[in-house]
């Protein structure tokens, strides 16, 4: 070979490397990572609104229990589990009752139950919906 050829062959060669760079460099533009970034917007909270259906309760009297579960005000229809606890005031822990409740639609979970006794009685509808876990505490008042 020839010198004249030599230097030839390695221009091809610092050319091939030169678009190589290039076309790697065009493959990691901006407008591409921003498509690959995660979004770190907040989570919108699960919200669980206690109802119950009569609103007076009278001991003997069967109630619908309803936990109304909503995020960002639009019902929650794939609540993985709403599982109800309820007791009477002043009742140990090992006589809460817990029951699974239904989906009835419309982001409402419900269960039915009979009061036996007058009092002050509590209920907590344990949510877990989309990655959250809820738990407020309600207070229910039944009467004779």
């Amino acid at each position: 070979m020839r010198k004249r050829d030599l230097s030839l062959n390695k221009g091809f060669v610092v050319f091939g490397i030169v678009l190589a760079c290039m076309v790697l460099v065009a493959g990691c533009s901006p407008g591409q990572q921003e498509e690959h970034q995660l979004s770190l917007e907040p989570t919108v909270p699960v919200n669980v609104e206690v109802q119950t259906d009569p609103e007076t309760l009278k001991v003997g009297t069967p109630v619908q229990i309803m936990a109304k579960v909503t995020q960002g005000g639009e019902p929650v229809e794939d609540a993985d589990k709403v599982l109800f606890e309820l007791w009477r005031e002043g009742q140990a822990e090992d006589q809460h009752q817990k029951m699974e409740g239904e989906n009835r639609g419309q982001g409402i979970y419900a269960i039915t139950y009979t009061f036996e006794e007058p009092g002050t009685y509590y209920v907590i509808p344990h949510t877990d919906a989309r990655g959250m876990h809820t738990m407020p505490t309600a207070t229910l008042t039944v009467n004779e």
